[in-house]
């Protein structure tokens, strides 16, 4: 039996099969099946979707093959959004960030422009990250930890990730609190004399 599978996409809740834009949903149990740690490990799957990762601060996410801007300083054409928050930075190169799946309830991307619900900066489309919502009823602990090589170096790399839900009043109020850190060794260090080598990717740490 298919499970329905229902998205904001429009601003509202409704069933995929419904909505009348073209959308592309991950739920959170097929990132954890799959294994899927970060929009590049997603987005280059999207049919007329393309996820360029140049680094930390310049990745390029681009929907259909629209760019406002061959090489950057133009306004963006995808926006992306965490939960009901945008997240697309605007800077010199355009460039998106690529955010952690860490306690994701869904992914969605949406194809075309999407002007009227997400603003003028969503021309080619939108990439939403909606987090789990706060459960208001039952205490709840996650923990998670993996770790992983990079090719060339000489550091090990480690990620660890840990989510708390409190309810505060049942059915009313509860607090759900999610971080991580992800330490990702690079295979080139800056050595600069007299100084501490320089890893070029170094820590990345999220508090929600």
């Amino acid at each position: 039996m298919l499970e329905e599978i229902v998205v904001t996409a429009t601003k509202r809740a409704e069933s995929l099969q419904d909505v009348p834009v073209a959308v592309s949903a991950l739920r959170a149990e097929d990132i954890a099946v799959r294994g899927l740690t970060q929009y590049a490990d997603y987005l280059s799957a999207v049919p007329g979707v393309n996820f360029q990762d140049a680094g930390p601060g310049q990745s390029q996410i681009r929907i259909r093959g629209i760019v406002a801007s061959e090489g950057g300083g133009g306004p963006a054409s995808v926006a992306t959004y965490f939960g009901e928050t945008v997240t697309s930075v605007i800077n010199l190169f355009g460039a998106k960030p690529n955010l952690r799946l860490v306690d994701i309830d869904r992914i969605e991307v949406l194809r075309g422009p999407q002007g009227t619900l997400f603003g003028a900066n969503a021309l080619a489309g939108v990439v939403r990250i909606v987090p789990k919502p706060a459960d208001l009823n039952n205490f709840e602990i996650k923990l998670g930890t993996r770790g992983f090589a990079t090719a060339h170096s000489d550091d090990a790399s480690y990620h660890v990730e840990a989510a708390v839900n409190v309810p505060l009043i049942d059915d009313k109020l509860a607090v759900r609190l999610v971080a991580y850190q992800d330490d990702i060794a690079g295979y080139i260090d800056n050595v600069v004399p007299a100084s501490a080598a320089v890893d070029l990717y170094g820590d990345r740490k999220s508090v929600v």
